[in-house]
């Protein structure tokens, strides 16, 4: 179960990494963190079954579920749609640059898929509103000196 954190843990910094090269990024973004600040994005893990396939040669197929949280103060209108606007085209960025991410230990990236659309999640007594995008990251995990 440990190695499953870590690695976890390590997909997670590498995705965050990928987020923050992102050029229309209005923010640095964190990890399971949305702060006070006028315009926060973070990135969170979600449950998920780890590893979905195993091979003979204990390689196997993993999935890392994770969303993105934008959290914004809005005056109007055109405010909100530009959060939904923004969280697509970000998700637009990551699955197109996903399979470019480096993970470790021959962990490749076959592709991260958005598999659900920017929706708001949360309207705040302190103006904020909260939007959140849901994406799946699918990777192969090869053991070298198998069969």
């Amino acid at each position: 179960m440990k190695n499953i954190i870590i690695e976890r843990d390590n997909i997670a910094r590498k995705v965050v990494e990928l987020v923050n090269t992102f050029e229309a990024c209005p923010c640095p973004c964190t990890y399971q963190n949305l702060g006070t600040e006028a315009v926060n994005l973070s990135l969170a893990s979600l449950a998920s079954a780890p590893r979905v396939e195993e091979d003979v040669t204990g390689g196997y197929t993993g999935e890392f579920a994770f969303a993105i949280y934008l959290r914004v103060y809005p005056d109007d209108n055109d405010d909100r749609l530009d959060c939904e606007q923004l969280l697509t085209e970000l998700g637009e960025y990551i699955t197109s640059e996903g399979e470019t991410l480096k993970l470790d230990g021959g962990r490749v990236v076959d592709e991260i898929e958005q598999t659900q659309t920017a929706a708001l999640i949360e309207r705040a007594d302190d103006g904020s509103v909260t939007y959140q995008a849901i994406f799946s990251l699918r990777y192969e995990a090869k053991i070298f000196g198998g069969l």
